[in-house]
Formats: structure tokens, C-alpha cells, sequence
């Protein structure tokens, strides 16, 4: 598997996603001397670009209010839930994912702005692999619209899938046998999710402008139904940590 990210010009308002994500990736096949969009690879796509071109930024002012709302009553207004709050921080969950401040993100921002979480990045995947499905005639490939996020007790970000198409984003282990025969009882490989840290790692974090990346040759299931938007979402009278 080889991971590639892809230079773009700075995007700062709301603009077209499909032909700007088009033009760039026709521009790093002609780079890298790919005849076509390959087989077998995966698209990776910055969730916040995403949310930049569908206008999903507020301004922040010096105090750091947005229309007299503080970022704190976006952040409540934003979140489906709110978890906990530490240090102005608050841990919440957005469209079943635990992620701090519903997403809302100052870094990478157009200046006195905060970007908010895209919209609908499911609907996104589905149609940016279809029009790159049209363009270069490919089967089996996939797109997935990436961010990071943190992990309880651990330093650093890591990746997370807000959607993804065109492979299998979890694979579910149960009823496998591990090294020693025992049968696996709850693994399951947040396939999509471990795309994203690979990708993030040459996408960079802060003033690298690679909002994009290209994973060929990834070792995915691939597939062509579509996917459920609560695939990766696991009910929280299953999940360890909500006992906390």
C-alpha cells in the first residue's frame, strides 16, 4: 500500500468540491504517470475542505462569539449530545461519533472564522466516486471523507471516517479463528478509520495545503453497495467506555 497526498490551491469559501477535487486528482495521475484513476485505490478527502466549500464556516470574533453566540452555545447548538466539559473543552457526539466540540474546528480556518463538521458527508462520498467513476471508467476504488479526532488517555490525533463508499469500512472478525484456534468473539477492523491515520500522516495537520490523498494498492474489501451511514457505529449499551 503506498500513500500519496495531493497539493491544492487554498480553499477559503464555498466552491464547488466535485470539479476542484477532479481537476486536482487529474493533476497528480499526470504526476505520478497513472494512465487513469487506479484500480484498487482509495480517495481520501479532508472533511474540513468539505465543510469550507458547502459553506459550512461561522465568524469568530476577537472575543470569540459569532453573532453574540459564544463558541460554547455553537458547540451545544452543533452537538447531538454532550458528554462532558474540561477547560472550556467539551466532549460530545456528533452523528454517532464521539469528537470534541462537535467537530468545530479553529485550526486551518479562514482567519476570525470556525469551520463546523460538513453536511451530509455520506451523500458526498457516494457522489464524488460517482463522478469519478465516469471519468475514468474505474470498478473498484473507494473515497472517504476524512478528520481526526483524539483517544481517551492517548496524546495526538488520529484518524476518523466521517463516510466512506465503495469497500467495506469495518470488517467484522466474529466467528474467525485467531493463531491458537480460538474463535474471535467481538473484533471488528475500523478499516476506514486506520485509512484515514495512514493518509493523515502525509497530509499533515497544520499549513501543508494537502487536503487529499491517494491510497493505492489498499488491502480493503471492495464492494459496490452502498453503504450504511451507521456501519461504523456501535450502540452505546455495547460500547466500554460509556460506562465511564
Amino acid at each position: 500500500m503506498e500513500v500519496r497526498a495531493i497539493k491544492t490551491a487554498k480553499v477559503t469559501g464555498k466552491c464547488d468540491i466535485i470539479t476542484f477535487t477532479l481537476m486536482h486528482v487529474k493533476d497528480v495521475l499526470k504526476n505520478f504517470h497513472f494512465d487513469s484513476f487506479p484500480e484498487q485505490s482509495i480517495l481520501v478527502i479532508s472533511g474540513k475542505i468539505l465543510a469550507i466549500a458547502q459553506g459550512r464556516v461561522v465568524s469568530i470574533d476577537q472575543e470569540g462569539t459569532y453573532r453574540g453566540q459564544t463558541l460554547e452555545k455553537i458547540v451545544k447548538k452543533e452537538a447531538d449530545t454532550i458528554l462532558t466539559e474540561k477547560k472550556g473543552m467539551f466532549m460530545t457526539i456528533k452523528d454517532g461519533i464521539c469528537i470534541p466540540n462537535a467537530g468545530i474546528d479553529l485550526s486551518n480556518a479562514p482567519e476570525g472564522t470556525a469551520v463546523l463538521w460538513p453536511d451530509n458527508p455520506w451523500k458526498w462520498a457516494v457522489q464524488i466516486r460517482k463522478e469519478i467513476a465516469k471519468k475514468w471508467k474505474v470498478k473498484n476504488f473507494g473515497v472517504v471523507i476524512a478528520d481526526s479526532r483524539i483517544t481517551t488517555l492517548r496524546k495526538g490525533t488520529t484518524g476518523v471516517a466521517l463516510a466512506w463508499e465503495g469497500f467495506k469500512g469495518v470488517e467484522d472478525l466474529r466467528g474467525t479463528v485467531d493463531l491458537f484456534g480460538r474463535k474471535m468473539r467481538v473484533t471488528h477492523v475500523a478499516t476506514a478509520d486506520n485509512l484515514v491515520s495512514a493518509a493523515l500522516l502525509v497530509m499533515g495537520e497544520s499549513n501543508a495545503c494537502t487536503p487529499l490523498a491517494l491510497i493505492t494498492e489498499a488491502p480493503v474489501q471492495w464492494t459496490n453497495e452502498k453503504t450504511n451511514p451507521r456501519a461504523g457505529i456501535m450502540a452505546k449499551k455495547d460500547d466500554l467506555f460509556s460506562s465511564f
